[in-house]
């Protein structure tokens, strides 16, 4: 089964809407590696974030940050980050959706992975 862009367009805009932090609309990204989420017990640093993000384009429409995404290796060497999830805002954290990185991203301590607005995308296939 296909779908249209249209309906790939609906269907992420209820998906923004259903999973936004309700006190500021926000939603919660975290750094993944390999389909793992980077535990920040043992990562400093690798905390939760709370970004808004925005649907963008049509062909096909995409999720992406309408601003900076920013976590650095505090303490020691984290395995490369390879994606950025979406996920709901629960302790379980179960993943929305995942946006793969063009370029993995090697974080040895003391580095910074930055996506500015606009750079980092998630979409339906």
């Amino acid at each position: 089964m296909s779908f249209s862009n249209f309906s790939k367009t609906v269907m992420l805009s209820a998906l923004l809407e259903a999973t936004k932090r309700l006190s500021d609309g926000k939603h919660k990204v975290v750094p993944a590696h390999n389909g793992v989420i980077l535990n920040p017990a043992t990562y400093l640093g690798a905390a939760p974030l709370y970004i808004q993000l925005h649907i963008y384009g049509h062909n096909p429409p995409v999720i992406t940050n309408s601003e900076p995404i920013q976590w650095t290796a505090n303490s020691i060497n984290w395995p490369t980050i390879t994606e950025v999830f979406i996920v709901n805002d629960s302790i379980g954290q179960e993943i929305l959706m995942t946006g793969a990185l063009s370029s993995p991203y090697a974080m040895p301590i003391g580095n910074t992975f930055i996506a500015s607005a606009n750079l980092w995308e998630a979409s339906l296939v």
